[in-house]
């Protein structure tokens, strides 16, 4: 088993690794701008299947995936005989429940730096509310770098004694041709959401904000892109609301921009999130966000500048900004304020911040 070398020179990229699973849109962001760095000759990326979109400097080490378990015991492996076989100077991970934990684990086992990144549903529900805990705070007390998705975590881990040194908010990106400059007045929607059918994204509120507003003699059409376990029960509920005909179910879709460009308004009603892909996507695309504060939203929306904000489960307010936010001169004003923030999202950012991640532990 190899031992770990001494630092190297700070200009020479190195060989790093890459160990987690999340879906194609998902990994995207979080191997592309570690991989773009400069600081990164290559990275040897260990999953279950290759990323839908080409990445430079990725070597994959791939799977068969079985099930849970199978594939728990099986990217162990894949990991561990990556390591054995090429000259790996970092590991990157996601997820520490449960991948994160297999690539901890892995580098602690081959003596390898290891950034360890933590996403909504790791800080909000794992850290805080399971038996994971205990774990979960050794793991980042004996790991060179954390990376969070914003001040809030970063908050978190400094509260419980993580050096700040070690922490870093990771650089949410979305692909550049996101950042389309459609001016969408000739919009087929006024209001999109992009998220999985399921309890805690509670779709369900933004339904009920439509049919207060058709109440009021205002209709709204609504998309939803995305499936899940909730699709039935939102189906029968926008009937029964009598916005059937205002509430498109798009199911899952590859090609989000397509909706995106047709819509003028971002609505995320979640209870809980780290920060949202499809919000980013959504900002990217010069969408005004209407959003609860379910993770790091603060960070990047400030309340009727370049967004809005209201409480999980109020509906009614959600109405009410809703129709604010449509009528023309709101929308020119806080749209173009989007247009400004919205460069943070760029790639160009995250990789320079990747640069400096990976240039501390080397």
């Amino acid at each position: 088993m190899k031992s770990s070398n001494p630092p190297l020179d700070r200009n020479q990229p190195v060989e790093g690794m890459w160990l987690a699973r999340h879906r194609d849109s998902n990994a995207w962001y979080h191997i592309y701008p570690i991989a773009r760095s400069k600081q990164t000759s290559v990275l040897h990326v260990v999953r279950h299947q290759m990323v839908n979109h080409d990445i430079p400097k990725v070597h994959y080490h791939l799977y068969k995936s079985s099930g849970l378990v199978p594939d728990l015991v099986k990217i162990f492996f894949k990991g561990f005989f990556t390591l054995l076989s090429y000259d790996i100077k970092f590991i990157v991970t996601f997820n520490p429940v449960p991948w994160g934990t297999v690539a901890w684990i892995l580098a602690k086992l081959f003596r390898k730096p290891i950034i360890l990144g933590f996403i909504g549903a790791d800080f909000n529900h794992y850290l805080k509310n399971t038996k994971w805990k205990s774990f979960l705070l050794y793991a980042s007390r004996h790991s060179d770098i954390i990376t969070v998705t914003g001040k809030n975590m970063k908050d978190y881990f400094e509260y419980i004694g993580i050096s700040k040194d070690k922490l870093f908010v990771y650089p949410h990106c979305v692909k550049d041709d996101l950042f389309i400059d459609s001016t969408n007045e000739q919009s087929s929607f006024d209001v999109i959401t992009v998220c999985n059918l399921i309890p805690r994204k509670r779709v369900q509120d933004i339904i009920r904000a439509v049919s207060c507003l058709k109440q009021k003699g205002k209709a709204i059409n609504l998309c939803i892109v995305g499936d899940g376990e909730e699709r039935p029960m939102l189906e029968n509920l926008s009937k029964s609301q009598g916005v059937g005909d205002n509430v498109h179910f798009m199911g899952w879709q590859t090609n989000v921009l397509f909706y995106l460009k047709q819509s003028k308004l971002y609505v995320q009603a979640s209870s809980s999130e780290g920060f949202s892909i499809s919000l980013i996507e959504g900002i990217a695309a010069g969408l005004i966000p209407i959003t609860t504060k379910a993770g790091s939203e603060e960070d990047h929306i400030k309340h009727d500048f370049n967004g809005f904000f209201f409480d999980v489960g109020d509906y009614i307010s959600l109405a009410s900004l809703i129709e604010f936010s449509l009528k023309e001169e709101n929308y020119k004003r806080i749209r173009l304020n989007v247009l400004k923030q919205r460069e943070y999202f760029r790639t160009e950012n995250a990789i320079n911040i990747c640069n400096e991640i990976i240039e501390r532990i080397k």
